[in-house]
């Protein structure tokens, strides 16, 4: 019969991206990493952990910073470093350990990088860190001042020195970088 017979159109629908992915997308096309920090158990500095990596340097070893004696697990990479080199010590009892590396690891990226960053629009730079969990050092110092002597005299830093974001923050307060401020916590999957 001459009769055509109309066939619903199966193909997968195509739909335009919405204006935020767009954005995003086209914004991701103008991240630059321009310098790196690390802050690590096998070297810190770019090069130094570049040559451990090369020469298959391990990290690990037993743990120092607390009494590791009863637990089951004695190993760790912990990293060594002088803070007081690159933190005056005032400030140093402010900020969680988390954030005292994450700092000596950003002004090792800018020195990296060879940025100047009185010659930058510092509304253009923002930070991004990565932190499995934040300061638990801080955490449990307070948890033993709550147990042993009240929550009359739990720090009033507790909180700023232990929430994970403020790696980034304390990073951009001490540059000036006005751009995005952001943690990604991601358990061990974030470094």
């Amino acid at each position: 019969s001459g009769a055509s017979r109309r066939t619903r159109d199966t193909r997968p629908l195509q739909r335009k991206p919405h204006n935020i992915l767009a954005r995003y997308t086209q914004a991701m096309r103008r991240v630059v990493v321009t310098g790196m920090g690390p802050v690590t158990p096998i070297g810190i500095g770019a090069e130094a952990f570049h040559k451990a990596q090369l020469e298959g340097k391990s990290g690990i070893r037993r743990i120092t910073r607390f009494d590791a004696s009863q637990l089951p697990a004695q190993i760790a990479g912990e990293v060594d470093i002088n803070v007081e080199a690159y933190i005056d010590k005032r400030e140093m009892r402010r900020l969680d350990r988390f954030v005292q590396l994450a700092l000596i690891a950003g002004q090792l990226a800018l020195e990296d990088a060879g940025l100047e960053l009185e010659r930058e629009d510092r509304t253009r730079i923002g930070t991004l860190l990565g932190s499995g969990i934040g300061g638990m050092e801080s955490f449990e110092a307070q948890a033993k001042v709550y147990v042993e002597r009240g929550a009359h005299r739990i720090s009033p830093f507790f909180i700023p020195m232990m929430i994970a974001n403020m790696a980034s923050g304390q990073l951009a307060m001490k540059y000036g970088l006005m751009g995005p401020s952001s943690t990604s916590v991601t358990a061990c999957t974030t470094g």
